[in-house]
Protein backbone atom coordinates (compact mmCIF):
# COMPACT_ATOMS: atom_id res chain seq x y z
CA UNK A 1 0.00 0.00 0.00
CA UNK A 2 2.85 2.30 0.89
CA UNK A 3 4.62 1.95 -2.18
CA UNK A 4 1.57 2.20 -4.49
CA UNK A 5 0.81 5.59 -2.82
CA UNK A 6 4.59 6.29 -3.95
CA UNK A 7 4.01 5.82 -7.27
CA UNK A 8 0.97 8.11 -7.01
CA UNK A 9 2.97 10.86 -5.55
CA UNK A 10 5.45 10.17 -7.86
CA UNK A 11 3.44 11.08 -10.84
CA UNK A 12 1.04 13.70 -9.39
CA UNK A 13 4.18 15.56 -7.60
CA UNK A 14 7.24 14.72 -9.37
CA UNK A 15 9.78 17.70 -8.09
CA UNK A 16 10.85 16.33 -5.03
CA UNK A 17 11.29 12.99 -5.86
CA UNK A 18 12.89 13.69 -9.47
CA UNK A 19 15.54 15.83 -7.15
CA UNK A 20 16.59 12.89 -4.99
CA UNK A 21 16.92 10.96 -8.02
CA UNK A 22 19.05 13.41 -9.73
CA UNK A 23 20.93 13.54 -6.48
CA UNK A 24 21.74 10.34 -6.63
CA UNK A 25 19.12 9.00 -4.17
CA UNK A 26 18.42 5.90 -5.91
CA UNK A 27 22.12 4.26 -5.64
CA UNK A 28 22.32 5.66 -2.02
CA UNK A 29 18.74 3.62 -1.25
CA UNK A 30 19.77 0.76 -2.90
CA UNK A 31 23.24 1.03 -0.80
CA UNK A 32 21.46 1.15 1.99
CA UNK A 33 19.27 -2.15 2.13
CA UNK A 34 22.24 -4.02 0.83
CA UNK A 35 24.26 -2.12 4.55
CA UNK A 36 21.49 -3.20 6.12
CA UNK A 37 21.32 -6.68 4.66
CA UNK A 38 25.19 -7.73 5.81
CA UNK A 39 24.47 -5.81 9.39
CA UNK A 40 21.85 -8.48 9.61
CA UNK A 41 23.86 -11.80 8.16
CA UNK A 42 24.70 -14.33 10.53
CA UNK A 43 27.89 -16.60 10.17
CA UNK A 44 24.95 -19.95 11.17
CA UNK A 45 23.22 -18.14 8.07
CA UNK A 46 26.06 -18.97 5.83
CA UNK A 47 26.40 -22.72 7.33
CA UNK A 48 22.52 -23.15 6.61
CA UNK A 49 22.80 -22.60 3.09
CA UNK A 50 26.34 -24.46 2.95
CA UNK A 51 24.33 -27.52 4.47
CA UNK A 52 21.54 -27.38 1.67
CA UNK A 53 23.80 -26.89 -1.40
CA UNK A 54 21.40 -28.23 -3.51
CA UNK A 55 18.91 -26.43 -2.68
CA UNK A 56 21.24 -22.85 -2.82
CA UNK A 57 23.19 -24.40 -6.45
CA UNK A 58 19.79 -25.07 -7.91
CA UNK A 59 18.40 -20.96 -6.65
CA UNK A 60 21.44 -19.28 -7.63
CA UNK A 61 21.04 -21.41 -11.13
CA UNK A 62 17.56 -20.47 -11.73
CA UNK A 63 17.47 -17.14 -10.71
CA UNK A 64 20.72 -15.83 -12.38
CA UNK A 65 20.86 -18.80 -15.51
CA UNK A 66 17.21 -20.24 -16.48
CA UNK A 67 15.20 -17.07 -16.23
CA UNK A 68 16.97 -15.09 -18.12
CA UNK A 69 16.71 -17.44 -20.71
CA UNK A 70 12.97 -16.70 -20.38
CA UNK A 71 13.89 -12.60 -21.48
CA UNK A 72 15.29 -13.86 -24.71
CA UNK A 73 11.83 -15.04 -26.24
CA UNK A 74 10.37 -12.07 -25.04
CA UNK A 75 12.21 -9.25 -26.64
CA UNK A 76 11.97 -11.12 -29.81
CA UNK A 77 8.48 -11.82 -30.02
CA UNK A 78 7.23 -8.85 -28.23
CA UNK A 79 5.66 -7.46 -31.86
CA UNK A 80 3.35 -10.76 -31.70
CA UNK A 81 3.38 -11.27 -27.92
CA UNK A 82 2.25 -7.35 -26.51
CA UNK A 83 1.63 -5.33 -30.13
CA UNK A 84 -0.09 -2.32 -28.84
CA UNK A 85 2.68 -1.85 -25.88
CA UNK A 86 6.07 0.21 -26.32
CA UNK A 87 9.15 -1.62 -26.96
CA UNK A 88 10.35 -0.50 -23.36
CA UNK A 89 7.87 -2.56 -21.64
CA UNK A 90 9.25 -5.72 -23.22
CA UNK A 91 12.66 -4.44 -22.41
CA UNK A 92 12.03 -3.57 -18.68
CA UNK A 93 10.11 -7.09 -17.67
CA UNK A 94 13.34 -8.91 -19.60
CA UNK A 95 15.58 -6.54 -17.32
CA UNK A 96 13.70 -7.45 -14.51
CA UNK A 97 13.85 -11.37 -15.61
CA UNK A 98 17.63 -11.17 -15.32
CA UNK A 99 18.06 -10.01 -11.63
CA UNK A 100 18.62 -11.19 -8.29
CA UNK A 101 16.14 -12.64 -5.81
CA UNK A 102 14.47 -10.06 -3.47
CA UNK A 103 16.18 -8.71 -0.99
CA UNK A 104 13.38 -8.80 1.94
CA UNK A 105 10.32 -10.22 0.41
CA UNK A 106 11.07 -14.07 0.03
CA UNK A 107 12.30 -13.73 3.73
CA UNK A 108 9.68 -12.87 5.51
CA UNK A 109 7.27 -14.54 3.59
CA UNK A 110 9.27 -17.86 4.13
CA UNK A 111 9.03 -17.06 8.10
CA UNK A 112 5.08 -16.66 7.88
CA UNK A 113 5.13 -19.72 6.46
CA UNK A 114 7.31 -21.70 9.10
CA UNK A 115 10.29 -22.74 6.20
CA UNK A 116 13.77 -22.14 6.47
CA UNK A 117 14.35 -18.31 7.02
CA UNK A 118 18.28 -18.64 7.49
CA UNK A 119 18.54 -20.31 4.00
CA UNK A 120 16.07 -17.72 2.25
CA UNK A 121 18.45 -14.85 3.91
CA UNK A 122 21.57 -16.81 2.70
CA UNK A 123 20.35 -17.63 -0.76
CA UNK A 124 19.13 -13.75 -1.27
CA UNK A 125 22.83 -12.54 -0.44
CA UNK A 126 24.28 -15.81 -2.43
CA UNK A 127 22.31 -14.38 -5.40
CA UNK A 128 23.09 -10.74 -5.23
CA UNK A 129 26.62 -11.71 -4.98
CA UNK A 130 27.14 -13.54 -7.81
CA UNK A 131 24.64 -11.05 -9.73
CA UNK A 132 27.59 -8.25 -9.40
CA UNK A 133 29.47 -10.46 -11.79
CA UNK A 134 27.36 -12.40 -13.76
CA UNK A 135 24.17 -10.02 -14.17
CA UNK A 136 25.88 -7.21 -16.58
CA UNK A 137 27.26 -10.28 -18.91
CA UNK A 138 23.54 -11.88 -18.96
CA UNK A 139 22.39 -8.70 -20.10
CA UNK A 140 24.48 -8.29 -22.55
CA UNK A 141 23.88 -11.74 -24.10
CA UNK A 142 20.07 -11.27 -23.74
CA UNK A 143 19.99 -7.45 -25.52
CA UNK A 144 22.78 -8.37 -27.92
CA UNK A 145 20.72 -11.84 -28.82
CA UNK A 146 17.64 -10.07 -29.25
CA UNK A 147 19.08 -7.48 -31.56
CA UNK A 148 17.89 -5.38 -28.77
CA UNK A 149 19.98 -3.19 -27.27
CA UNK A 150 24.10 -3.40 -27.00
CA UNK A 151 25.33 -3.07 -23.39
CA UNK A 152 29.30 -2.93 -22.66
CA UNK A 153 29.04 -4.89 -18.86
CA UNK A 154 31.87 -3.66 -17.71
CA UNK A 155 31.00 -0.55 -16.28
CA UNK A 156 28.06 -1.96 -15.09
CA UNK A 157 29.96 -4.35 -13.12
CA UNK A 158 31.53 -1.62 -11.72
CA UNK A 159 29.05 -0.09 -10.68
CA UNK A 160 26.68 -2.79 -8.98
CA UNK A 161 29.94 -3.63 -6.88
CA UNK A 162 29.99 -0.02 -5.56
CA UNK A 163 26.27 0.01 -4.93
CA UNK A 164 25.52 -3.52 -3.88
CA UNK A 165 28.73 -5.69 -2.82
CA UNK A 166 30.80 -3.04 -1.12
CA UNK A 167 27.79 -1.87 1.32
CA UNK A 168 26.90 -5.38 2.02
CA UNK A 169 30.64 -6.57 2.68
CA UNK A 170 31.26 -3.63 5.32
CA UNK A 171 27.92 -4.32 6.94
CA UNK A 172 28.91 -7.84 7.28
CA UNK A 173 32.54 -6.72 8.27
CA UNK A 174 31.11 -4.67 10.87
CA UNK A 175 28.90 -7.08 12.19
CA UNK A 176 32.04 -9.53 12.09
CA UNK A 177 34.64 -7.52 13.75
CA UNK A 178 33.16 -4.57 15.30
CA UNK A 179 32.94 -4.92 19.01
CA UNK A 180 29.35 -5.04 20.05
CA UNK A 181 27.80 -4.73 16.64
CA UNK A 182 26.55 -8.42 15.98
CA UNK A 183 24.23 -7.66 19.47
CA UNK A 184 23.31 -4.11 18.68
CA UNK A 185 22.30 -4.83 15.08
CA UNK A 186 20.12 -7.34 16.22
CA UNK A 187 18.83 -5.75 18.83
CA UNK A 188 17.68 -2.54 16.21
CA UNK A 189 16.77 -5.12 13.30
CA UNK A 190 12.95 -4.08 13.60
CA UNK A 191 13.90 -0.52 13.53
CA UNK A 192 16.32 -1.43 10.33
CA UNK A 193 13.46 -3.42 8.64
CA UNK A 194 11.42 -0.58 8.81
CA UNK A 195 14.45 1.51 7.02
CA UNK A 196 15.07 -0.98 4.67
CA UNK A 197 11.38 -1.30 3.83
CA UNK A 198 11.57 2.74 3.35
CA UNK A 199 14.31 2.82 0.85
CA UNK A 200 12.61 0.08 -1.10
CA UNK A 201 9.55 1.93 -1.68
CA UNK A 202 11.92 5.47 -2.42
CA UNK A 203 13.65 3.54 -4.66
CA UNK A 204 10.44 3.13 -7.53
CA UNK A 205 9.25 6.75 -6.10
CA UNK A 206 12.51 8.57 -7.55
CA UNK A 207 12.29 6.68 -11.01
CA UNK A 208 8.94 7.37 -11.43
CA UNK A 209 8.83 11.13 -10.15
CA UNK A 210 12.33 11.19 -12.85
CA UNK A 211 9.76 10.30 -15.46
CA UNK A 212 6.54 11.03 -14.47
CA UNK A 213 5.94 12.72 -18.05
CA UNK A 214 6.28 9.77 -19.68
CA UNK A 215 4.43 7.84 -17.74
CA UNK A 216 1.61 9.85 -17.68
CA UNK A 217 1.25 9.92 -20.76
CA UNK A 218 0.56 5.86 -21.20
CA UNK A 219 -3.36 4.54 -21.99
CA UNK A 220 -4.83 2.46 -19.11
CA UNK A 221 -5.26 -0.29 -21.05
CA UNK A 222 -1.15 -0.17 -21.77
CA UNK A 223 -0.70 -0.10 -17.99
CA UNK A 224 -3.50 -2.88 -17.76
CA UNK A 225 -1.16 -5.20 -20.10
CA UNK A 226 2.22 -4.54 -18.40
CA UNK A 227 0.73 -5.74 -15.09
CA UNK A 228 -0.64 -8.76 -16.74
CA UNK A 229 2.84 -9.50 -18.87
CA UNK A 230 4.12 -9.21 -15.83
CA UNK A 231 1.88 -11.54 -13.50
CA UNK A 232 2.06 -13.95 -16.22
CA UNK A 233 6.18 -13.83 -16.01
CA UNK A 234 5.86 -14.43 -12.15
CA UNK A 235 3.56 -17.56 -12.22
CA UNK A 236 5.77 -19.38 -15.02
CA UNK A 237 8.59 -18.66 -13.17
CA UNK A 238 6.49 -20.22 -9.85
CA UNK A 239 5.56 -22.96 -11.72
CA UNK A 240 8.84 -24.00 -13.02
CA UNK A 241 10.87 -23.48 -9.99
CA UNK A 242 8.03 -25.63 -7.81
CA UNK A 243 8.27 -28.31 -10.08
CA UNK A 244 12.03 -28.75 -10.41
CA UNK A 245 12.28 -28.41 -6.92
CA UNK A 246 9.99 -31.31 -6.87
CA UNK A 247 11.86 -33.32 -9.60
CA UNK A 248 15.18 -32.56 -8.38
CA UNK A 249 13.98 -33.81 -4.52
CA UNK A 250 15.17 -30.63 -2.72
CA UNK A 251 14.68 -31.23 0.97
CA UNK A 252 14.45 -34.94 0.39
CA UNK A 253 12.38 -37.50 -1.87
CA UNK A 254 8.36 -36.93 -1.30
CA UNK A 255 6.94 -34.30 0.83
CA UNK A 256 6.27 -33.31 4.15
CA UNK A 257 7.11 -30.74 6.29
CA UNK A 258 11.21 -31.25 6.18
CA UNK A 259 10.68 -30.83 2.52
CA UNK A 260 8.90 -28.02 2.49
CA UNK A 261 11.12 -25.86 5.29
CA UNK A 262 13.66 -26.52 2.14
CA UNK A 263 11.79 -25.97 -1.17
CA UNK A 264 9.40 -23.53 -0.04
CA UNK A 265 12.23 -21.27 0.53
CA UNK A 266 14.00 -21.93 -2.89
CA UNK A 267 10.66 -21.50 -4.70
CA UNK A 268 10.24 -17.95 -3.12
CA UNK A 269 13.57 -16.57 -4.05
CA UNK A 270 14.01 -18.24 -7.26
CA UNK A 271 11.01 -16.84 -8.57
CA UNK A 272 11.19 -13.28 -6.88
CA UNK A 273 13.21 -10.40 -8.55
CA UNK A 274 14.81 -7.33 -6.88
CA UNK A 275 12.92 -3.66 -8.01
CA UNK A 276 15.98 -1.59 -6.52
CA UNK A 277 18.54 -3.15 -8.25
CA UNK A 278 16.68 -3.07 -11.63
CA UNK A 279 15.49 0.42 -11.01
CA UNK A 280 19.52 0.64 -10.53
CA UNK A 281 20.21 -1.09 -13.39
CA UNK A 282 17.79 0.74 -15.73
CA UNK A 283 19.28 3.84 -14.75
CA UNK A 284 22.70 2.97 -15.78
CA UNK A 285 21.71 2.15 -19.06
CA UNK A 286 19.29 5.13 -19.83
CA UNK A 287 18.35 5.16 -23.18
CA UNK A 288 20.15 1.95 -24.63
CA UNK A 289 16.67 0.44 -24.00
CA UNK A 290 14.77 3.27 -24.97
CA UNK A 291 12.94 5.01 -22.49
CA UNK A 292 14.01 4.55 -18.81
CA UNK A 293 10.79 6.09 -17.33
CA UNK A 294 8.37 3.64 -19.73
CA UNK A 295 11.42 0.57 -18.94
CA UNK A 296 10.86 0.70 -15.13
CA UNK A 297 7.02 0.46 -15.07
CA UNK A 298 6.97 -3.10 -15.95
CA UNK A 299 9.34 -4.08 -12.85
CA UNK A 300 7.20 -2.24 -10.20
CA UNK A 301 4.38 -3.66 -11.47
CA UNK A 302 6.49 -7.29 -11.82
CA UNK A 303 7.40 -6.52 -7.83
CA UNK A 304 3.72 -4.93 -6.58
CA UNK A 305 2.40 -8.54 -8.21
CA UNK A 306 4.61 -11.04 -7.09
CA UNK A 307 4.18 -10.17 -3.37
CA UNK A 308 0.32 -10.19 -3.57
CA UNK A 309 0.72 -12.98 -5.53
CA UNK A 310 3.09 -15.34 -3.50
CA UNK A 311 1.33 -14.05 -0.43
CA UNK A 312 -1.87 -15.65 -1.45
CA UNK A 313 0.59 -18.51 -2.18
CA UNK A 314 1.93 -18.78 1.53
CA UNK A 315 -2.32 -18.40 2.61
CA UNK A 316 -2.81 -21.40 0.37
CA UNK A 317 0.16 -23.14 1.95
CA UNK A 318 -0.61 -23.02 5.51
CA UNK A 319 -4.24 -23.58 4.68
CA UNK A 320 -2.85 -27.24 3.70
CA UNK A 321 -0.29 -27.38 6.73
CA UNK A 322 -3.31 -26.56 9.16
CA UNK A 323 -5.82 -29.16 7.50
CA UNK A 324 -2.93 -31.87 7.60
CA UNK A 325 -1.94 -30.87 10.99
CA UNK A 326 -6.13 -31.74 12.03
CA UNK A 327 -6.20 -35.06 9.63
CA UNK A 328 -3.47 -36.24 11.74
CA UNK A 329 -4.65 -34.98 14.97
CA UNK A 330 -7.81 -37.04 14.29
Amino acid sequence: MLLVLALVLGVQNPSPGAAAAQAGGVAFATSLVFLITGLALKPADVREAWSAKGAALFAASSTLLLSPLLALPLLRLQPALLPSLPPEFAAGLAAMLCMPTTLSTGVILTQQVGANAALALALVVLTNCVAVFLLPFSLQTVFGAAGAAAIDPLPLVLSLARTMLAPLALGSAVRAFVPGAAARADALRPASKLLQQLCLVATPWMSVSLHSVALASLAAAQCAAACAAAAAAHLLLLLLNAAAARALGLGGRGGGAAADRVRRPVVLTASQKTLPVAVTVLSQLGPALGSPGLAVLPCIAFHLLQILIDSALCSWWQAGDAARARAKAA
